[in-house]
């Protein structure tokens, strides 16, 4: 059995939350074909095919070049919005290329080549990261929305109605496909995320020393535009909230001016750019706080907290994805102001009271979010859907 994977974000990567999904969806199903498992991707990673590790089995890569200008320009009345269409149609036109599985890791990819694909008798599998039709309206503004949301509601809907496997991060984004789009000719399961490899780096629990402050920690790309909004916000609404005897960190990379004049106007916090290693940042800190409140998916920073055995404090749209930690104490959900104060202020107890073990939050990490758990879930979705394996 032989699989094709089409990827628009980078699958070797390991920084960025869509690079890290990719990453160990990927291996996962590498590990499921037996390394049986081709791969489309675009050719700015021919340098990072060579280093990867070698755990990643897989057979053939085919690197997409970047669409001229004028297709570009096309995409506004043809709805084709990557490059990866009419390269991949070829791929699949060749007699040598047989594949039993066609993977479209992002439904932007499977939109325009899901029906074709199953004309050719190949069974599809589409990993939807998020929500994108409510990604790209909170992501993107003026002509560029106006221009190019309709298509990216037509082949997200068309994706998930037409595929054999639809794939989930959370809970959350399956129940808003079921009511949006309605019904799928296929059968629809929330994988989760998970590490990218089974010999991930796990942080050594170090605990903190003796202090007369509790440290907070906010982690991102601070030149995202979620991450940004999230920051905004916390310095608007959330940071009243605080004791002014807290520290707060805030890192991550290439932080915007209005980021940096923002925390330049506070006495304390912190701002750390580029960090060269994020695990030590986080685990300098007692409580690990999440503010984005846009976009769907899963916030993969959310886990960096968890992986460190930090207590998390998170914006209920942070949260999706986390349902295995619910209800737990050391991870609480907040859905206004008022709410982050209350939860704020029962982590700080908890904290200085010392009833958290980071081992213990770090142990319920490994549960959930191990490559090992990752590859139990999706071999045991493959079994159901297909009756097989391969």
């Amino acid at each position: 059995m032989r699989i094709l994977y089409i990827c628009m974000h980078n699958p070797f990567g390991t920084i960025g939350g869509g690079n890290l999904a990719s990453h160990a969806y990927l291996n996962a199903f590498s590990r499921l074909s037996n390394g049986l498992i081709d791969l489309i991707c675009s050719d700015e990673l021919k340098e990072e095919r060579n280093h990867i590790e070698s755990s990643l089995k897989i057979g053939k890569v085919f690197f997409v070049p970047k669409r001229f200008f004028f297709e570009k320009l096309l995409s506004v009345f043809s709805g084709r919005l990557n490059r990866y269409t009419a390269f991949s149609k070829q791929i699949l036109k060749c007699q040598e290329n047989r594949y039993n599985y066609i993977v479209f890791d992002h439904n932007c990819i499977a939109g325009p080549l899901v029906d074709y694909a199953k004309k050719r008798k190949i069974k599809t599998i589409t990993i939807h990261h998020n929500y994108e039709y409510e990604y790209y309206k909170d992501n993107t503004k003026g002509i560029w929305r106006f221009l190019f949301l309709h298509h990216v509601l037509n082949n997200e809907k068309k994706a998930y109605r037409n595929s054999d496997l639809n794939l989930f991060l959370t809970e959350q984004d399956l129940k808003t496909f079921q009511k949006v789009y309605v019904n799928s000719s296929g059968n629809n399961f929330v994988l989760g995320s998970f590490e990218y490899a089974s010999n991930f780096f796990l942080p050594q629990i170090a605990q903190n020393k003796h202090k007369d402050f509790i440290t907070l920690s906010i982690t991102g790309s601070l030149c995202n535009f979620q991450t940004k909004d999230g920051i905004y916000y916390f310095f608007d609404k959330l940071y009243s909230c605080i004791s002014s005897d807290c520290k707060i960190i805030i890192s991550g990379r290439n932080p915007s001016d209005d980021v940096v004049r923002l925390c330049n106007s506070c006495a304390n916090v912190e701002l750390i750019r580029n960090p060269e290693n994020m695990n030590e940042i986080i685990q300098q800190s007692d409580i690990y706080i999440c503010p984005t409140k846009i976009g769907g998916g899963l916030k993969l920073r959310v886990m960096d907290g968890l992986r460190n055995g930090i207590p998390v404090l998170c914006h209920e749209k942070a949260a999706r994805g986390f349902d295995f930690f619910y209800g737990l104490s050391f991870f609480k959900i907040y859905h206004d102001e008022k709410e982050f104060a209350l939860y704020l202020n029962e982590l700080v107890e908890n904290v200085k009271n010392k009833n958290f073990s980071k081992n213990f939050i770090q142990k319920k990490y490994i549960e959930c979010f191990s490559f090992e758990s990752g590859l139990f879930r999706l071999r045991s979705i493959f079994e159901k859907t297909f009756s097989t394996m391969i």
